[in-house]
Formats: C-alpha cells, sequence, structure tokens
C-alpha cells in the first residue's frame, strides 16, 4: 500500500551541474521553489501554509515526530515547514543523533531568504551540532559566517543576554 503511494515515489533527472550524475525530481522541485522571488514564495505559503500549519500543530500536539518529518519533506519551503525542520534538528540533537540534526537545520541554514528570521538561535544550535557530530570545521564555518554577517550577535540564556563574539576594539 504504502509503495503505492504517490509521496513514496520520487524520479532522477539528469543532473545540470554535474554531468553523469542524477538529482532527485522532488529535491530539485524543493531548490526551484527555494529560489522564487518573494511573491512567488508568498504565494506559495498562501496556497499550502494553512495545511503545514495544521499538520505542524498536531505533530507537536500529539508529540509525533514523524508527523513532524512529514510537515518538513512535504512543506518545507513555509513557515511551518521550517519551524518543523527546525524541532526535527532539535529533537535529534536532544536524542544524541547530532549528524542528523545538523543536516536538518543546514537545510533551513541554507535557505538565506529566511535564515535571519531564526538567528542568532539557528546558527548557535547548528555549530553545536556539527560539533557534537565530530565536523568542527563545518562548526566554525557556520559561526564564521554568523560573525560576519552580525558581529554584534546577542543570544538570551534565561534572564540574561550574552554577546556571542568579542569586541575587537576592547570596548
Amino acid at each position: 500500500q504504502l509503495l503505492n503511494s504517490p509521496d513514496a515515489e520520487d524520479f532522477f533527472i539528469t543532473s545540470r551541474v554535474e554531468e553523469g550524475t542524477a538529482v532527485s525530481l522532488k529535491a530539485e522541485a524543493q531548490r526551484l521553489i527555494g529560489t522564487m522571488p518573494q511573491q512567488g514564495r508568498d504565494s506559495y505559503e498562501l496556497q499550502f501554509g494553512a495545511d503545514a500549519r495544521r499538520l505542524l500543530d498536531a505533530a507537536v500536539n500529539r508529540g509525533e515526530f514523524a508527523q513532524l518529518t512529514d510537515v518538513s519533506r512535504k512543506f518545507f519551503h513555509t513557515q511551518a515547514g521550517y519551524e518543523s525542520t527546525i524541532l526535527l534538528g532539535r529533537h535529534h540533537l536532544d536524542n544524541g543523533r547530532p549528524l542528523a540534526a545538523a543536516l536538518s537545520l543546514q537545510r533551513v541554514w541554507e535557505t538565506s531568504a529566511v535564515r535571519h528570521r531564526y538567528e542568532p538561535e539557528l546558527s548557535v544550535t547548528l555549530a553545536l551540532a556539527w560539533t557534537f557530530a565530530g565536523m568542527t570545521d563545518q562548526a566554525e564555518k557556520v559561526l564564521g559566517d554568523l560573525q560576519r554577517r552580525s558581529p554584534d550577535a546577542k543570544l538570551r540564556v534565561g534572564s540574561e543576554t550574552i554577546s556571542l563574539f568579542e569586541d575587537p576594539s576592547g570596548t
């Protein structure tokens, strides 16, 4: 039954980037949606955002993390899709799967059109996941990028707000 589901099917097409390789048709569709201009992304959110939000809320209320995966996979380029992907990444990190966490969080981090909504927490959590996965070079890349984009980034920890990067001037 599941194998006959349209959701279970994917097809591969020849990559335009690298000769001799194939790319998932679903992955290519996701990439194209992510590169649409703002008006196109707004339209996509209008069409699919409510369904994605309903599924995300149900998954959170029931504690069904498998549903988070469904929302992330089917509706990634909606607000609920981004949120489910971050929640999924945090769930993986909390349960000792740092590489799975990093790969989840990386998807949102690479979506520059929305990354700023979740910063600096997204970059810090992603760097933590890469570090726990033993890939400190990736963690340094993420934090270096955050520092270049937001040298005065601050993070709220409990009731305290801390600066993530030292002021190079010493003030």
